[in-house]
Parts: structure tokens; C-alpha cells; sequence
């Protein structure tokens, strides 16, 4: 998360206090609190996961005063407008460049849905003289559309005889107790991807709200001829298609990733089942002279990926044969996501700055972050007799946690020697955020009066000799394979929500167990034998020893007698739990003429001039640069401190200036494992060590102790030993820009 000189960042999350779940749709607004008016700092909504990130500077809250820092508070709106919930009773004053917030509202405070509008379904049929489709190319695959408020709510094929029919799905609006329809345009057009046809000119023509009519819970209406006339343009749908054409046929192979390292991605898998998006990013051919034209994104192919993880896109692309083209192709955007109880999630974006060729029958690889996918988890393996175990976090396995209560190692995970590539592999970590906790069954707990249908999960820790126990009471929710008759209208994917459901006690804590060996059509489960997902900031105790026990119930849920289920050791473990923050300080930059603050000057000797790749003159200076910076950790839980220096120009890499491990014996000594609770260090430079730029093209001159005169961000990226088990090691960054400079200047 780069944040530039000036600007702030206020970023968090919106949860139901009582759930933890995650609150999307929803207006947060940042002020700063004032002692006239109050600065409104920016607003933006929540996402899917309830996340949010407003930025803004300093003009934003500067007044009278020349406040030197926001006095920052939050207000959370509902989507009628209604305030939810504010933080003013709790203003953070004097706040930093990066602050997060995790707001919790009250179940009692959310406010229903809106119920001014519902959603019903709609019909449109109609017929286009088949006079007008003679001369249309087959290949344009004539097409009726229906949009409304910029949105293409619907599609249907014309058919040879010129009839079509067009469903769709959309909302009406409520009057007192009756419901109405709301009209829509519609349009004839070749074939094409996405909602592309928005952006397109072809003549529409509106359907009146008044004239459907409703027959069983569907609005049905037939377009008169006078309407399809008015919509239908056979000689602009043959000119359309008719351009000089080039058909494009490129191929995308997805890949999931345990990690993604400098470009390289371990443990690839292929990705099935993705559903892949094509963009093409344009620049119009004409714009106004002293400007900076608009790059736009037209959505081109859009499909699913095979079982090799591919998706081979074809489209044509027309122009006019002897006319200047109105844009130029830059070139391509991937995005890919998966569609899940018929939404679509998006699990990946390529980054604004990052342009693809395409090359046609060539398959061009996406690298996607394993833990943001959902990905089908094979069975461990049917064990023998009356067992019941808990297996692994993620994908460290529970042998790999420490469970002798008497080592300085009790609860840490070490599967740094694990020799199978499944196995994530960590040093010495504690675990936090959210996990996935997976169990295995035996084969005398599968059938009959002794199978496992339900379970409890109960966690434990002791603090100043006081111990306290409690049942996990989280929403857990599985995916399964959707069966035949869903897959049309889900996707491959159905959630099946698994509890809390009410036990013979009446609390809500007993669970479904999602079997993995179970062969009912729709009980094929994609994480096979997961039964868990935990979210561990959500334990009352933010860091410490906490063990983790699972109660497998019968069908009935009453629970075995003791001893029925052996190696009953198997039913629970101990983990070091960590969600603390580490804590930064970086002092002022340092060079040969003084020192920079953040945002400030650091002078630096001119070198030389260089003409860079983006064919604009640079000035490389010459000088050393020292950054001292303190690192502490609350749980000593620090793995890894590097220090870089890094701009935006694609012609130069990030200037490594320091890394300091966990694992080097000189900063801790094996005495002193599995503590690091960081110190005081300078990283120094000799500035780029480089001889050539991104693109392998040389760069002139000697280059030890070269800087380009540009500004610079210089990062502490702290890793902890802290892992989920799908990633080690949890990250943050510290920043401070300064611009180096020729001291002449």
C-alpha cells in the first residue's frame, strides 16, 4: 500500500458487532472533527468482505487553524442514507498518514432492505420482418437486447423466421401495496461480449411500463411492429459488421499459486472452473491539444476455464476500411473471478500499469493467490476404526505445531523441514487472522448409530492462572458442487450454510459435519474435510496460548460416551495465537549534505545525465543514503526487516538497502529462539547496483552510489513469524518520501 507525500490513508472494515460478518454496500464517511465545522475528509462504500479505503490530503483539512494533523472520526450510513453509527464519541486525534478502523454495528442498529423496490421477472417477445434479415451475414448472429439505466438487463438470438424472445430478471417498483413494472429499451444487434452492447449506437427503442401485462408472476410483453421498426437498422447492423475485420484468438491459462515471488509463482495449479474476463484498454485518435487523452477499457471476450485451467477467447474487431480509426489499441487487462451461488466474485485484477500483448493461439499465464480462491480440497484419506482428528490449519499439518507444554516452542509451528510441497512451509510461527481448521474421520464413525452428524468446537486459554472456555458460536458456511439442475442458474459452486444451529441445550453452538467421504449428489463438498473457519481476532484474548477441542455428536446430537472415541488426544492442540501490530519509527533520511524529513529534500552530488527508456532525459546523482529506523514487536514474533527505496518509473528496479533475519544467528542467537523483538538498525546504500534497466537495456557509467534525481520511497517492510497456514509470515510497510536532488539546484 504505497501512500504518496501529503496524502493520508484511513482503511478498516464494517462487521455485524454480534457475527463478525462482513457489512458490503455501505456509506463510510472520515471528518475531521472541528470546533466550528466539521472537514469532510472523503466517503466510499464497503466491498463485498465490508472492507474500505478513503484517502485524501492535506488541503482537506487544513482551516483557519493550520491544523498539522487530523482529529479523524468515522460515520456509517445505510443505503437509504440513515446514520448507523459514528466514532465522534471516540475522535482520533492528531491522526497519522495510515489509520484502520474495525467498526462493529449492533445487529438492532442495521437497517432492513429497502423496500421500495422488488425484484420480478420479465418477458419481451416480438418479430423483425425477415425482408430485413436477408442481407445480414449469418456470422453477426443477430441478436435482441434489452438495457435499461445503462445496464443490459437481458439478450435473446433472432431467430431465421425474425422472431425473438428476451428474459430477464430486474426490479419493480412498489406504490403503496402495488407493484409496477418499469420499461425498457430495446435493440438489434450482432452478437457480442459482456455488456458491450451499452457503449454501442444502434438505435433503441423504449417499451412503455404500461403496456405489460402480468401472468403468473412474470411481466409479459409483445413489441408491436412499429417498435421493432423503430429499433431495427438492418443497413448500420450490416455496416457495423461489415468493417474491415480482424478476429483475435488468444489464449489464458490460469494458474493458482502458493506464493507469488518476483513474478514467479510455486506450487502452480491449474485453475478450473475460473471465469475470465478480457479487456481492451484504448486511447482515442483525436483529442484537444495541451491534454492528456482518456484511456478507456472495452470488455471483449469474457468465458470459463476448462480442466487444464484455459480459456480460449475469439473476437472481431471491425474498423471502417479507408477511414482514420476514432482510437488506438494500447493493449490488454485480465481479470478473473469465480461464480459462486450465481454471483461473481473477482479474485483477480491486473494492476492498472500493467498492459498484456495478447499473442493469438498463445497461451499467456495469470498468476492467482491460491488462499483468494476457492479450490476444490481432495479427501486426506478414510481412516480405520472409532477415530475423530483434527488434521491441519490450512496447510500446516498439526504435527508440525509444538504440543510439549514444557518447550519454549509450545503451540509455535515449524514445518521448515517438511519435505512434500503441500505443506506450507514456516519457521517458528504463531498463527493468527482468519484459519482453516480441516478434521479426518474414521471408518466406525461413518455408518450406523455411532456416525458422526454434528459437532461443537470449544477453545480454552489461561491468563493470570484463570482459565476460560467458551464454544465457538461463528457462521460457518462450505461450498459444495452444485448439482445438475443448479448449475444453470449458481455457477459450479453452491454455499451451504453448516450452523451455528441450536443443540440439545438450546444454545446455538452445534454444526453440521460437512462429511468428506459422504457420496449423496449434493453433499460434495469442495474443502473436503474442512469444518472451521475461524477468525482469531475475534477470541477475546488479542495474543497468547489457546487450545482448540472438537466434539464430534451423533446424528441426534448427543454426544459418545467416554472412551468410545480412541486417541481422544487427536481431538484437540495448542496454538501461540498472535494479532498484534508491530511498531515502526523511521528517523530523518540521511545523506553526504544532511538530513530529510518526510516529504523534504535530500541534496546528493550530480553524476551524469542518461537518456532513460521512456526517452526523457534523467539526471543520476551520486552520494550515500542511510535510513535508522526502530522496529519493536509486542510478542517478539518479528521474522524478517528489509529497507528498499523504490519510484514509479519502469525503467529502474527497487534499490535493496537492507534486510535483518530471524534466522541469522548473529542478530538472534539460537539461545534466544523463538524471541525477536527487533531493535535499532541503519540501512545504508550504494545506490543502484544495476547495469541494466527492466527492459535489459545498458545503463552508462560506474553505478555504485547512483541515484536518479526523482522522489523516492523508502520502505521498512516488516515480516512476523505469523502465519493463517495458507500464507507465512504476515506483512506491513512503513514509508517516507523524500526527493533527491542536485544540490546545485
Amino acid at each position: 500500500m504505497v501512500i504518496k507525500c501529503n496524502e493520508f490513508l484511513i482503511h478498516g472494515e464494517v462487521v455485524v458487532k454480534e457475527t463478525g460478518r462482513a457489512l458490503a454496500g455501505l456509506t463510510v464517511e472520515a471528518l475531521d472533527d472541528d470546533l466550528f465545522f466539521d472537514d469532510r475528509l472523503g466517503s466510499t462504500v464497503t466491498d463485498k468482505d465490508g472492507k474500505f479505503e478513503i484517502r485524501y490530503d492535506r488541503s482537506d483539512f487544513i482551516d483557519l487553524f493550520l491544523d498539522p494533523k487530523p482529529d479523524v472520526f468515522l460515520r456509517v450510513l445505510g443505503t437509504s442514507g440513515k446514520q448507523l453509527l459514528t466514532t465522534k464519541d471516540h475522535v482520533r486525534y492528531d491522526a497519522g498518514g495510515t489509520e484502520y478502523f474495525r467498526i462493529e454495528i449492533p445487529k438492532n442498529q442495521l437497517e432492513e432492505e429497502p423496500n421500495d423496490m422488488e425484484r420480478s421477472k420479465y418477458e419481451i417477445t416480438g418479430k423483425v420482418d425477415p425482408k430485413q434479415l436477408k442481407d445480414i451475414p449469418k456470422k453477426a448472429q443477430l441478436t435482441a437486447y434489452a438495457i435499461r439505466d445503462r445496464k443490459l438487463l437481458g439478450s435473446g438470438p433472432v431467430k431465421k423466421n425474425g422472431k425473438f424472445t428476451i428474459k430477464y430478471e430486474y426490479d419493480t417498483s412498489l406504490e403503496g401495496k402495488k407493484k409496477l413494472p418499469l420499461g425498457v429499451q430495446i435493440t438489434f444487434a450482432p452478437k457480442m461480449p459482456g455488456d458491450s452492447i451499452v457503449n454501442e449506437k444502434f438505435k433503441r427503442a423504449f417499451l412503455p411500463a404500461k403496456d405489460f401485462s402480468k401472468k403468473q408472476n412474470t411481466y409479459f410483453i409483445e413489441a408491436s411492429d412499429k417498435i421493432v421498426r423503430a429499433a431495427f437498422d438492418d443497413y448500420f447492423i450490416i455496416d457495423w459488421f461489415a468493417r474491415t475485420c480482424v478476429t483475435r484468438s488468444p489464449c489464458i491459462q490460469t494458474l493458482s499459486c502458493s506464493s507469488i515471488e518476483d513474478g514467479l509463482c510455486y506450487d502452480e495449479k491449474d485453475v478450473e472452473n475460473a471465469w475470465v474476463k478480457i479487456y481492451e484498454i484504448r486511447t482515442p485518435s483525436i483529442f484537444l491539444m495541451g491534454t492528456t487523452p482518456t484511456e478507456t477499457s472495452a470488455l471483449v471476450a469474457e468465458g470459463s476455464t476448462d480442466s487444464s485451467g484455459r480459456f480460449r477467447a475469439e473476437w472481431t474487431r471491425c474498423r471502417y476500411r479507408f477511414f482514420f480509426p476514432f482510437y488506438f489499441v494500447k493493449g490488454y487487462r485480465i481479470e478473473v473471478g469465480q461464480i459462486i451461488d450465481g454471483g461473481y466474485n473477482q479474485v483477480f485484477m491486473d494492476p492498472s500499469d500493467v498492459l498484456r500483448d495478447l499473442t493469438d493461439d498463445i497461451c499467456e499465464e495469470v498468476y492467482i493467490d491460491r488462499a483468494d480462491l476457492e479450490e476444490p480440497v481432495d479427501a486426506e484419506g478414510e481412516l480405520t476404526g472409532r477415530v475423530f482428528k483434527l488434521t491441519r490449519i490450512g496447510n500446516i499439518p498439526v504435527g508440525y505445531i509444538e504440543q510439549n507444554n514444557s518447550s519454549a516452542f509450545y503451540g509455535y509451528a515449524d514445518s521448515s523441514d517438511a519435505s512434500d510441497s503441500a505443506t506450507l512451509k514456516v519457521k517458528d510461527c504463531a498463527i493468527g487472522r482468519t484459519i482453516k481448521l480441516f478434521a479426518n474421520i474414521g471408518s466406525g464413525l461413518l455408518a450406523g448409530a455411532n456416525k458422526v452428524g454434528h459437532f461443537r468446537l470449544k477453545y480454552s486459554y489461561t491468563v493470570g492462572g484463570t482459565t476460560t472456555e467458551d464454544y465457538f458460536k461463528m457462521p460457518f458456511r462450505n461450498l459444495r458442487d452444485a448439482t445438475a439442475a443448479e448449475k444453470p442458474l449458481t455457477g459450479p459452486y453452491v454455499t451451504e450454510d453448516l450452523g451455528p444451529i441450536a443443540g440439545p441445550d438450546s444454545l446455538r453452538n452445534v454444526y453440521v459435519y460437512p462429511n468428506p467421504y459422504d457420496l449423496t449428489v449434493d453433499k460434495q463438498w469442495v474443502y473436503k474435510g474442512l469444518v472451521a473457519v475461524i477468525d482469531t481476532r475475534q477470541l477475546p484474548l488479542e495474543s497468547g496460548l489457546v487450545t482448540i477441542t472438537i466434539e464430534p455428536l451423533k446424528n441426534d446430537m448427543s454426544t459418545y460416551p467416554s472412551g468410545f472415541i480412541t486417541s481422544p488426544g487427536d481431538l484437540s492442540f495448542t496454538i501461540m495465537v498472535d494479532n498484534t501490530l508491530p511498531t515502526v519509527n523511521m528517523g530523518d533520511i540521511a545523506g553526504p549534505y544532511g538530513t530529510a524529513v518526510a516529504c523534504a529534500m535530500l541534496d546528493l552530488d550530480l553524476h551524469n545525465t542518461y537518456t532513460a527508456c521512456d526517452g526523457n532525459t534523467r539526471k543520476q546523482l551520486t552520494g550515500m543514503i542511510s535510513v535508522p529506523y526502530n522496529v519493536s514487536d509486542p510478542n517478539q514474533h518479528l521474522w524478517r526487516l528489509s529497507v528498499f527505496a523504490e519510484y514509479g518509473d519502469v525503467c529502474d528496479r527497487n534499490i535493496a538497502m537492507q534486510t535483518v533475519s530471524y534466522t541469522d544467528t548473529t542478530v538472534v542467537p539460537l539461545s534466544s529462539r523463538p524471541d525477536w523483538g527487533g531493535g535499532s538498525f541503519t540501512a545504508t546504500s550504494q545506490g543502484k547496483t544495476h547495469t541494466t534497466d527492466v527492459r535489459n537495456n545498458p545503463i552508462p557509467g560506474s553505478l555504485l552510489n547512483k541515484w536518479d534525481q526523482c522522489a523516492y520511497q523508502f520502505t521498512v517492510r516488516v515480516h512476523k513469524r505469523v502465519s493463517n497456514g495458507e500464507h507465512g509470515y504476515s506483512r506491513w510497510d512503513f514509508s517516507k518520501h523524500i526527493t533527491v536532488k542536485d544540490k546545485k539546484i
